[in-house]
């Protein structure tokens, strides 16, 4: 009997499948907005901006990986220039991205992203906010922030998404750009290699569930009449 129930309990969790992934990843490759993610349990949708941005992409000469990017000079990415986040949100200034889990369940681990912002928050929108449609996209209900130091280089961004838990359907994620205070020709603001990261727990199909009962039964009979 101890070893049915070990064997019915394997089942279980086998019909409960986790898989650790990059659920959406953007590298804007030949220019495209779409996720180049391989995670197969949640469909990531295409990235798109708010009205208060022009989705440009770079040249290779100003990405990170020597492909395009998203992103570009206060005249060519139309980014708002009075540093606030109140005015990014009343403007639209956001990057937004979607990913659809079904009946699955996500626990959301980070986002991370490469970021370059020229000059700082004398020209370019170097700070950023990171918001979804789970607690809503006002103002103070950010879940994570941060900020590029203002150097030439790209520098790696990370933030944490653990609040995120038990995530089902479809959840949108936006980062909203401000901190520009003027704007100039050294007013570069670019982004890259937006991933999006979690653990997806994967519900079975109704007749796999079926089936796997039906096969723990007929261990369990199997046993009795052992």
């Amino acid at each position: 009997m101890k070893k049915t129930i070990q064997l019915i309990t394997a089942f279980a969790l086998m019909s409960a499948a986790q898989s650790h992934a990059s659920l959406a990843l953007y590298d804007f490759a030949s220019g495209s907005f779409d996720s180049v993610d391989t995670d197969t349990d949640t469909t990531a949708g295409a990235l798109s901006v708010g009205s208060g941005l022009t989705p440009f992409t770079n040249d290779a000469a100003n990405s990170f990986d020597g492909g395009p990017s998203l992103g570009g000079s206060l005249a060519n990415f139309g980014f708002s220039t009075n540093g606030s986040l109140a005015t990014a949100i009343s403007n639209n200034d956001y990057i937004s991205f979607s990913l659809d889990a079904g009946a699955n369940t996500v626990d959301f681990t980070q986002l991370t992203f490469q970021l370059r912002a020229n000059g700082g928050g004398a020209n370019s929108a170097n700070e950023y906010a990171v918001f979804s449609d789970i607690g809503g996209f006002t103002l103070g209900s950010d879940i994570a922030s941060g900020a590029h130091s203002g150097a030439a280089d790209f520098e790696l961004q990370t933030l944490d998404l653990t609040s995120l838990t038990n995530v089902t359907g479809e959840t949108e994620f936006r980062i909203y750009l401000f901190g520009a205070n003027g704007g100039g020709a050294n007013s570069a603001t670019i982004y890259d290699n937006i991933d999006l990261q979690g653990t997806v727990t994967v519900v079975p199909e109704p007749t796999s569930t079926a089936l796997l009962g039906l096969g723990a039964c007929a261990l369990f009979l199997r046993r009795r009449r052992a």
